[in-house]
C-alpha cells in the first residue's frame, strides 16, 4: 500500500480484475517450472541436440550417480590404473582414526560432477588421456623428492661439519636455540619452510661462537662458522627459488588422484546415460546453454510452438546463474517489443 499509494479497496479491485482476466483467458497463460520449460524445449530440439526422440528424463540423479559409483568399484582389481587412483584417493581423503566408507566418499563427489560451476572443467578432465595423470604424478613426485633431498643433504652436511670440528649445540650462541637448531631442522625437514628464529636473527651478524669458548676453540670455531655460513646461503637460495614450487607440487600431487577419479566417475555416469537413453534433469540447463544459446529467439519460439509476451519468474533467489543465462534472451525479446517482464524473489 505504501509503495503504490493506492487505497486498499482500489488495490483489491485491481487485483480482482487481473484474476478475472487470467481465469477468462487461461489458455493464454503458461505456468510451470524452469525445468519443465527446459524439458519441452529439449524435446523440440532433440534432433538438433543429437538425442533420441524417445529419451527418458531421469529425475533421481542420486540413484544414477550411485549406479555410476557401483560400476566404477566393480572395476577395482581388474583395471590397475583405476584401482591405483581409487586407493590413493581414499587414503588421502580420510582421517587416520576413522574407517573409510568408500561408497560415501565417492558419492560425495556428485556435486562436483553435476554442478553447473564445474561441468565444463569436468568435461575437459574427461578428455585427458588417463596415462597423463600417472605421468604428472611421477613428475611431481620427482620434483618433491629432489627438493627434499637437496635441502636435507645441506642440513646434514652442516651437522657433519659441526661434529667433525668437535663442536655441539652448546658451543653456539644461544646453545640449543642457536644456529645449530636451524641446521638440525633443515636436516630433519618435514615439509615446512625453515626460517631463522628471533634468537637466531638477533645473533646472526655477530660471531656464532659461544663466549665461553677458549681462544683456541673460538679460532677453530671461526673456520667452521665460515663453512656453515656458506651452507646457510645455499639453503636460503634453495628455499627462495624452489620452495614455492615444492609447496605447489605437494598440493597438486594430492589432487591428481581426485582428478582421475572424477574423470572416471563422470565417464561411468555418461556411459549409463547413453546405455539407458536418459537425460538427467540436472543436465537440462547445460544442454540448452551449450546448444541453443546462440539461436535466434524467434527460431526457438517457432520450434517450441509457443511465444511469450510477458514473463514472470517467481522465487528468483532459487534460479541458478545458468538458468538465468538461458532465459535472458526471451526476456530481452519481451522487453524489446515493449512488453513487461518481472522477477520476484527474496532480497
Amino acid at each position: 500500500l505504501t509503495d503504490t499509494g493506492l487505497p486498499l479497496p482500489e488495490l483489491k479491485r485491481r487485483a480482482q480484475g487481473v484474476l478475472d482476466l487470467a481465469l477468462r483467458d487461461y489458455g493464454d497463460i503458461a505456468i510451470g517450472t524452469i525445468d519443465g520449460f527446459n524439458h519441452r524445449l529439449i524435446r523440440s530440439f532433440s534432433r538438433d541436440l543429437r538425442l533420441k526422440s524417445d529419451f527418458e528424463v531421469e529425475i533421481n540423479e542420486s540413484e544414477l550417480f550411485a549406479d555410476a559409483v557401483e560400476g566404477l568399484l566393480q572395476k577395482v582389481g581388474e583395471n590397475e590404473r583405476i584401482t591405483s587412483h581409487l586407493v590413493n584417493f581414499i587414503h588421502q581423503s580420510i582421517d587416520d582414526d576413522r574407517r573409510a566408507n568408500i561408497d560415501n566418499k565417492l558419492n560425495a563427489l556428485r556435486h562436483l560432477i553435476i554442478g553447473e560451476d564445474s561441468r565444463s572443467g569436468i568435461a575437459s578432465i574427461r578428455e585427458v588421456d588417463p596415462s597423463v595423470f600417472n605421468d604428472l604424478r611421477e613428475l611431481l613426485f620427482e620434483l618433491i623428492g629432489k627438493f627434499e633431498k637437496l635441502l636435507i643433504n645441506k642440513g646434514t652436511s652442516a651437522l657433519n661439519i659441526i661434529e667433525k670440528g668437535g663442536f655441539t649445540a652448546d658451543d653456539f650462541v644461544g646453545k640449543s636455540r642457536g644456529m645449530y637448531s636451524f641446521f638440525k631442522k633443515v636436516a630433519g625437514f618435514s615439509g615446512s619452510k625453515v626460517s631463522l628464529t628471533d634468537t637466531q636473527l638477533k645473533n646472526f651478524d655477530a660471531s656464532w661462537a659461544h663466549k665461553e669458548l677458549s681462544a683456541d676453540a673460538a679460532s677453530k670455531f671461526h673456520r667452521v662458522e665460515q663453512e656453515l655460513r656458506s651452507i646457510y646461503r645455499e639453503i636460503e637460495t634453495l628455499q627462495t627459488n624452489e620452495f614455492s614450487k615444492y609447496k605447489l607440487a605437494k598440493k597438486l600431487v594430492s589432487q591428481i588422484d581426485l582428478l582421475a577419479v572424477l574423470a572416471d566417475l563422470s565417464a561411468e555416469r555418461q556411459n549409463l546415460i547413453e546405455e539407458r537413453n536418459i537425460l538427467p534433469i540436472s543436465d537440462f540447463n547445460s544442454v540448452i546453454s551449450e546448444s541453443l544459446r546462440n539461436e535466434p529467439v524467434a527460431f526457438i519460439y517457432e520450434r517450441y510452438g509457443s511465444r511469450y509476451k510477458y514473463i514472470l519468474i517467481d522465487e528468483f533467489q532459487d534460479t541458478s546463474e545458468l538458468q538465468w543465462k538461458n532465459i535472458t534472451p526471451m526476456i530481452a525479446e519481451s522487453l524489446a517489443k515493449g512488453f513487461l517482464s518481472m522477477v520476484v524473489g527474496d532480497a
